[in-house]
């Protein structure tokens, strides 16, 4: 007999199968597309807190476990690939693997190394970070903390810095 839990993770890794699929045939244009992937997160974060791993919903979905992230455009040629959460016009290179997940305010995501994560974290209204499974420990700490003394969009240098919205969350505690 399954546990609730175990309903959950196979709904969830359904779930995701379905909203990969509709993105390989009918690419991200697709209107149907974001109610898919916000039941497939919803979901999946669910099975999550009730202990299920990521590989766990992707192997109830008929997903080979680990599988790699198909909906990412491929590297310009003569650049190295980067995290998913690395902006592209940001120009930095990663420093590591992707080590933890950046959820916005509707729970869509992207994994990312501590750099692009914190980046991305400080670039965010209502962002969450949330370390991957085989993360070391205190990784979304890390990236939390660095995201509080960055500026949102950083690597865009050219323009005054004013408001609130364009500062760091430190800077705006010390205004």
């Amino acid at each position: 007999m399954r546990t609730e839990p175990d309903r959950l993770t196979q709904t969830a890794g359904h779930a995701v199968a379905a909203a990969i699929r509709s993105i390989n045939t009918n690419g991200l244009s697709d209107p149907a597309i974001t109610p898919a992937l916000e039941a497939a997160l919803t979901l999946s974060e669910l099975a999550m807190r009730c202990g299920a791993t990521a590989d766990d919903i992707r192997r109830a979905g008929g997903l080979p476990a680990s599988a790699p992230d198909r909906t990412q455009a491929e590297p310009t040629p003569g650049t190295a690939h980067r995290c998913p959460a690395a902006h592209p016009d940001d120009p930095s290179p990663c420093d590591g693997p992707p080590v933890v997940t950046v959820l916005d305010r509707n729970n869509a995501g992207a994994d990312g190394c501590e750099h692009h994560a914190a980046r991305l974290l400080a670039s965010l209204e209502g962002g969450r970070v949330y370390g991957l499974p085989h993360a070391t420990d205190g990784a979304a700490i890390r990236v939390f903390k660095a995201a509080d003394g960055i500026r949102p969009f950083c690597w865009l240098t050219g323009a005054p810095r004013t408001e609130p919205s364009q500062l760091s969350h430190r800077e705006n505690r010390v205004a």
